[in-house]
């Protein structure tokens, strides 16, 4: 039985490119985005580094892709956007793909949109959930003080 996909790849410096899922009618993965700004990120759109979604032809089923990494540092952050890397659904005998990684390290914030790293369903598997990190209090230290939300 298929297996939804895993998340790989570092959660605190997310700079991994999403794999394609299973077969030829696999779902693509999704990119990778670093932004560093020294001064404000305003995001009222969408910001997503998703997985592309598993087809099927009647004899083969494709797994969805896994999600890509969204890495940004920024004195501040606003808007009411939203910043996505999500797994790719599956076709229906395939399983998910994996939800990709997001960082967010900033000073000030009023971002009011959904961040959000979630796994792909699968027919038989849905893929794991990935990671959002979100450090507020300062840029010189990554590692520690963060939020972790999986």
């Amino acid at each position: 039985m298929p297996s939804g996909g895993l998340t790989y790849g570092s959660s605190l410096t997310p700079q991994d490119l999403g794999s394609g899922g299973g077969t030829h009618r696999g779902g693509s993965g999704g990119g990778a985005i670093r932004f560093i700004i020294f001064d404000t990120l305003s995001l009222n759109g969408t910001l997503s580094a998703n997985a592309g979604d598993g087809t099927a032809d009647g004899y083969y089923e494709g797994g969805g892709g896994s999600g890509g990494s969204v890495y940004i540092t920024s004195k501040r952050l606003t808007g009411s956007g939203t910043i996505s890397a999500n797994g790719g659904n599956a076709s229906s005998l395939a399983g998910g793909g994996g939800g990709g990684r997001i960082a967010l390290y900033y000073q000030l914030s009023d971002f009011s949109g959904p961040v959000q790293a979630k796994g792909g369903s699968g027919g038989k598997n849905p893929g794991q959930d990935g990671t959002v990190i979100i450090q507020p209090p300062s840029l010189d230290a990554p590692a520690t003080g963060f939020y972790l939300i999986e």
